[in-house]
């Protein structure tokens, strides 16, 4: 019996498909995971109970896990399309995120603008 081997074609298709996922679940998750943390405000540590306090609200954050489920999305995204597409190939893509985050941070966070309004 032969092993079933993907067609040239669908294995692209498939590909692109999980490096358009890859790309989105990074930019937003890190966009999300942002503004969850900047909503929780800066973390004390000046005292255990102010550092479990700041632990608690960050992993009771809906905001938080949300960008940590997409982020956790990237990564599955990431591992398969490495397992069947070139390093070489993959990478360029992923860094698109680089410049996707700041550009949906200006766009969504307002990151960047001034605040004399």
């Amino acid at each position: 019996m032969e092993p079933i081997i993907p067609s040239t074609r669908a294995l692209k298709a498939k590909t692109y498909v999980l490096l358009s996922l890859m790309i989105i679940f990074g930019s937003i998750g890190n966009t999300i995971l942002d503004k969850g943390m900047k909503a929780l405000g800066s973390i004390d540590f000046s005292t255990r109970a102010a550092i479990w306090q700041g632990v608690f609200h960050t992993f009771t954050s809906g905001t938080v896990w949300l960008g940590i489920g997409c982020m956790l999305l990237f990564m599955v995204c990431h591992m398969l399309v490495l397992s069947w597409a070139d390093y070489s190939f993959v990478m360029p893509f992923s860094a698109l995120t680089y410049a996707l985050v700041p550009l949906l941070g200006y766009i969504w966070l307002g990151d960047g603008r001034s605040n004399n309004s």
